[in-house]
Order: C-alpha cells, then sequence, then structure tokens
C-alpha cells in the first residue's frame, strides 16, 4: 500500500448517490486499498446483505427475490457512503474502510443516518413555521405536503437509498446527484436560506405577476427572482428592503450596466449584495454565502439579458395580484355532421379508456368537449376516468362552468348528469392537483364560452 500523501484521491471522480462505490475503486485506482482488499470488503458485503436478506425476512425465508436483493445491497451500500462521506478527506474514508469491519462502519452509518433524519426533522418543521405566505402551488405543495412524505415513507433500515418524496419547487442552487436522508438535508438547508433571505421583503406575489401572468403555477425559483430585483434596487440607491421597480428603473439600469465588462458587472452586484446583506441585518455567514454563489450565477444571465436588450427579464415590475387574470380564447366549433359521427363513435366504444383517446384526438374546442359530455354517449361511471386524462387547464374550465348553486332549470338530464359527475370527481381529486385547478379556475376571464 503507497502511503496516501503520495496518493491524493481525485474528489471529482467520487459521485455522493455512491459514495462508497466509487470511493472503493478510486482507492484502488491510487493504490489505497490493494486489490485483495478491495475482494475482502466485497466479500464482506456479501455477508451484510445475508445480515440484512434475514432481518428482512425476520428469519423465515434463506432466499429473496433478485429485486428485493439489489434494494437491500443498495441500501447497505448507502449506509456505508453516509458515514464516509463525513470524514475529514477522501483518503481518511479509504483508510478507515481499510481500519474498520464493513459491518462497523455500517453501524456507524445507521447511526449516522438516524441522526441525520432527526437533525432534518428539526430543520423542516422551522421552516413551515416560517414559511413564506405565497401563491407559487409548486412552492406550497412541495413543502406541506411532498417533503413530510419523506418523513413518513423513509424507510433507512432496507431503502436507505430511496427518496419517497414530491419535490418539484426547484431551488436556486443545483444540488449534486444525491438521494435519501443526504437529499432532503441539503434540500431543506438550501430553501431554508431562500425562505430566510425572501421573508425580509413583501407583496412577492405581486413581484412574482410581473415576471408572469400564470405565477401560480409557474416551474420558478422565487429567490432568484426576489434577489435579483432587491440587487437592482440597491444599485439604485433604493432603500432595503425594496423591491418595487418601475420601467424607469429598468432604463436606469441598462444605462448603468451595459457600458460595464463582464467582470465589473460581477464586481458590482457582488459590492450591491454585501451592502444589502448589511441593510437586511443579515449576520448569518451561510446565508451569506448562499446569497454570494446566487449572485454569481445571476451575473450569467444579465449579461445574456443586457446582449439581448431584455434586461426586463431579470428586474421584473411588480404588477398588482389583482390585475392577474387568465384570459381563455376557445377553438372554432366542429361541424354539426363531424359532431354527430364522433358521438356515434363513441356510443360504439366499450371502454371509458377508448373513449378518453378519442376525445383526445378529436377535440380541440371547449364547447365541443361540454356538447359532448352531455351528449349522453357516455356513461355515469365512465366520467371519473375521462376526466382524470384532461389537462389541468381543461379541469379548471369545466370547474368554471359547472354550475355551484343547484342552478337545474336551464340543463338537460344528461348535462346534469356530467355536472354531477364532475363535482363528484373535484372531491376525489388529489390535494396538489386540486389546489392547481382551483387556482387557475378562480383566475380565468373566458372568452366564448
Amino acid at each position: 500500500m503507497t502511503s496516501t500523501e503520495h496518493c491524493q484521491i481525485d474528489h471529482g471522480r467520487l459521485d455522493k448517490a455512491h459514495y462508497f462505490h466509487t470511493l472503493l475503486q478510486e482507492a484502488q485506482r491510487v493504490d489505497i486499498i490493494s486489490t485483495a482488499q478491495a475482494q475482502q470488503m466485497q466479500t464482506d458485503c456479501m455477508s451484510l446483505l445475508a445480515t440484512l436478506a434475514n432481518e428482512y425476512t425476520r428469519g423465515r425465508s434463506s432466499s429473496i427475490r433478485n429485486d428485493t436483493a439489489e434494494r437491500l445491497m443498495l441500501s447497505a451500500m448507502y449506509t456505508l457512503g453516509v458515514v464516509l462521506i463525513c470524514m475529514p478527506s477522501p483518503d481518511a474514508a479509504a483508510n478507515a474502510l481499510i481500519a474498520q469491519p464493513v459491518s462497523g462502519l455500517y453501524t456507524l452509518g445507521k447511526t449516522a443516518i438516524e441522526r441525520k433524519i432527526s437533525q432534518a426533522a428539526r430543520t423542516y418543521s422551522q421552516l413551515k413555521a416560517r414559511a413564506l405566505q405565497l401563491k407559487n402551488i409548486l412552492y406550497n405543495d412541495t413543502l406541506f405536503e411532498g417533503i413530510p412524505l419523506f418523513f413518513e415513507k423513509y424507510d433507512s433500515a432496507y431503502s436507505a437509498h430511496d427518496t419517497p418524496a414530491s419535490i418539484d419547487y426547484p431551488l436556486s442552487r443545483r444540488l449534486e446527484r444525491q438521494s435519501g436522508i443526504q437529499y432532503i438535508s441539503e434540500y431543506l438547508q438550501c430553501l431554508t436560506h431562500e425562505t430566510a433571505f425572501c421573508s425580509h421583503f413583501c407583496d412577492i406575489d405581486a413581484l412574482l405577476s410581473g415576471y408572469h401572468a400564470g405565477f401560480e403555477d409557474l416551474l420558478i425559483n422565487i429567490f432568484d427572482i426576489v434577489l435579483a430585483c432587491a440587487l437592482g434596487c440597491t444599485l439604485l440607491g433604493k432603500p432595503a428592503p425594496y423591491i418595487q421597480m418601475t420601467p424607469n428603473d429598468q432604463e436606469a439600469l441598462a444605462r448603468l450596466l451595459s457600458p460595464m465588462s463582464a467582470r465589473q458587472i460581477k464586481q458590482a452586484l457582488i459590492k450591491a449584495a454585501t451592502a444589502l446583506c448589511t441593510d437586511l441585518d443579515i449576520r448569518s455567514v451561510s446565508l451569506q454565502l448562499y446569497i454570494r454563489s446566487a449572485v454569481v450565477r445571476l451575473c450569467g444571465r444579465l449579461n445574456i439579458a443586457i446582449h439581448t436588450q431584455r434586461i426586463d427579464t431579470i428586474f421584473v415590475c411588480a404588477k398588482p395580484a389583482s390585475m392577474h387574470h387568465t384570459h381563455f380564447q376557445d377553438c372554432p366549433k366542429m361541424s354539426d355532421p363531424h359532431f354527430r359521427a364522433l358521438t356515434n363513435e363513441l356510443h360504439l366504444c366499450a371502454t371509458a379508456r377508448d373513449k378518453a383517446g378519442i376525445i383526445a384526438q378529436d377535440i380541440h374546442s371547449f364547447t365541443d368537449l361540454t356538447d359532448v359530455l352531455g351528449a349522453s354517449c357516455i356513461w355515469t361511471n365512465e366520467f371519473a376516468a375521462i376526466f382524470n386524462t384532461l389537462s389541468d387547464s381543461i379541469l379548471a374550465l369545466l370547474s368554471y362552468t359547472v354550475p355551484k348553486h343547484g342552478d337545474t332549470a336551464h340543463y338537460t338530464e344528461a348535462e346534469l348528469a356530467w355536472h354531477q359527475a364532475y363535482r363528484s370527481f373535484e372531491c376525489t381529486m388529489d390535494a396538489r392537483r386540486k389546489r392547481r385547478v382551483l387556482t387557475i379556475a378562480q383566475s380565468l376571464q373566458p372568452t366564448g364560452i
């Protein structure tokens, strides 16, 4: 074995999601671990797998399915990686592999995972208590529904490598390839930083509305948008916490930044970020570093925006939420002969799945869709399956269209049947989708329905 002083492992070759496996490969490549030692470790891993399989079946069976064995092995490798990645350096981790048995490292890994779960739960509890009051659906769904799934379903014993959570909201910072408790811990830490910064500002929804009219269900990072506008206001000498900009402010920033080189723009933004942290009394060093790294990423986008004369995409003018509406213009209806042929075809279909396929392929007008729903060619027990294939926007239009106060005088029996079927479907919709649909429905300003 060659001394680790002369055989440094390249950290860039290590995969956080598969740390044990890639560490073992790299340690062999630089001769920290010999081939014989690596083979012994692999043998020890197989013994560990046998122990886990026995625990998993509670001793009732000596064999398990291949996919279960693979899952248990991935979980064990992940658990080993959790303790090894906490070592001072990759070389130190490689030496720990030599000095300690695999079973001992696995026990340490289990303890480390349980500790991380407890820490992550505390972080989440604090984050939830300080959550931003925003209308962005992905932010709310991830924070209040997606993340809790992890703590409910995470199996640290036999699926430690899995991440049973629905994480749709994008962070400003792209996380390295990770999974399990390591991913959720880092995600929560980043979201805590972003939430702490944004909590200094008011009227964020108005700012997001200015960024995009459909900001409620848009896949955006809120922190990046708020930070850019806060920096823009700081550059213009406006007091913190100020993020409201005007078209005149955008023009002033364009005049200020356009003559600068990329290096000068970066220096100006970093200086503005430092001043902003001082004005907002942000003392957390980790949050300051997080903001600085986001500023560096912002510079690239800002340079492109200046070059294309679209600085308004970075420094956004707020738009009061009350001004936000979603406008809808229906497509032309199909001809009467075409409509009759379509309903006849639907009558002949044997399954709701086939009917849903025809509707998706042949119907392009919302009026035609509602006419088909009320044409007595869809059975009561088929409506839910068809509704489930429709987009959130179309469901929002249906929600907007269906009478809410028992108005039955102006509708046929078939129309009342699909109205009732839709109301029942809406009640059984999962909470996240229902929130998206109702948010869109509340903002609708239809034309031609």
